[in-house]
């Protein structure tokens, strides 16, 4: 199985799927499906991190460059916001990321 997960992601990760569905688990890529599982969540933070670099970055545009200012600023200001909401919404322990120190280190 770890040749496959090298070779063809896509095919091993279904392979994975139904070796569990069909609860045949000593059969499964252990070492292969925790490290996946451990990017899942830093794939989620990676999300929010985006957003929230994303508005600071809008929100210093409009604040720096006022004769520049566009609806299309305020939309992905507005679109990000709520994409954060949702976020954590899906998963309420990213709101650890929404400390000054995380704010911080995104700015």
């Amino acid at each position: 199985m770890a040749t496959l997960y090298e070779q063809d992601f896509a095919l091993w990760s279904e392979k994975m799927a139904d070796l569990i569905a069909s609860k045949r688990f000593d059969e499964l890529d252990i070492e292969n499906l925790v490290e996946e599982v451990r990017d899942l969540s830093k794939r989620e933070r990676d999300h929010l991190l985006s957003s929230m670099r994303l508005i600071l970055h809008h929100l210093l545009k409009w604040d720096y460059q006022p004769e520049l200012r566009s609806r299309s600023w305020l939309g992905t200001i507005q679109r990000e916001r709520s994409n954060i909401e949702e976020y954590l919404a899906d998963s309420p322990s990213l709101k650890k990321y929404m400390t000054d120190d995380y704010l911080h280190k995104v700015y």
